[in-house]
Parts: C-alpha cells; structure tokens; sequence
C-alpha cells in the first residue's frame, strides 16, 4: 500500500488545481480582486499549472480509489484526527515553508475519504485551550447508511 500522503500529492492535489482553475481563476483574473499573501502565492502555482498533469492524477486517484476500497470491508469504520494540528493563527503563515508544511500534513489526512470516494463523520470530540478537537471516521464506499448508525451508536 502507498503511504497515505499519496492520496493528496499523487492524486488529490492536481485535481483540485485543475478544479480551481477551471471555476475560479478566470473570476480572479477578471474581477481583480485584493488577494492575501497566503493565497497570492499559491494562486501562483494555480496559474502555472499545467493541466494535462491532471490525466496521471486521475489514474492514480482510480488506483487509489481501488486499493483503499479492496482493504475496507463492509461493517468496518475507520477512525482518524480530523486535523493532524491546531489551525494556524490568522497571518502567521507567512512563508511558501510554513504552508506547504501545514497544508501537506493537513491535506495528507482529509483526501483519504476523498479519494477513497468513503462515506466520512467529523465529529467534535473535546476542547483544547478553547479549540475544538475533532475526530472523523470513515467506511467503505457506498457505506454510508451503515456508517451513520455506527457513529449514532458510539456517540449513544
């Protein structure tokens, strides 16, 4: 099995690139909107993307897709942190380091279920220094009768 970060950098994130571009930069780039030092910078890589890339990222989020589902048998839940981190303070990611770090562990964890095309919960577990806490869980494709119950009973 591929480690779980090739679910964003392998599949996931030229999707979404791809996706963005084709619904949102032409807005940006009409409407000139004032664009923040976070996003001005990756809107940058929005703007060079090459869309043809996007081809081998949709075989490899079918491969995915594939394998996660083989592992995942009906009746099974799947429990992760919804976030690996607390959310960065507003302004304080401030260089292309600090968000590619933040973005990949974050993004590593959330397109699991997105590519897996899984059914997912995120819950609200507890507080931290005022901060909520989530906990998500997922199962198999076209689970999501089941999941609903399982997660319903747990938190019962």
């Amino acid at each position: 099995m591929p480690p779980l970060s090739d679910c964003n950098l392998k599949a996931l994130r030229d999707l979404q690139t791809a996706e963005f571009q084709s619904t949102v930069a032409n807005w940006i780039e009409t409407e000139k909107p004032e664009l923040g030092f976070t996003f001005s910078m990756a809107y940058g890589n929005v703007t060079a993307f090459d869309r043809i890339a996007a081809l081998e990222s949709i075989k490899h989020c079918e491969w995915l897709f594939q394998a996660i589902n083989a592992a995942l048998t009906p009746g099974a839940v799947v429990c992760f942190p919804t976030t690996p981190v607390i959310a960065p303070l507003k302004g304080s990611l401030t260089t292309m380091e600090a968000v590619i770090d933040f973005y990949d562990r974050t993004m590593t964890l959330t397109a699991f279920s997105g590519v897996a095309r899984l059914p997912e919960i995120s819950a609200p577990i507890m507080t931290v220094d005022d901060c909520p806490v989530g906990l998500s869980f997922a199962a198999a494709h076209y689970q999501d009768e089941f999941l609903l119950d399982a997660v319903r009973q747990m938190a019962g």
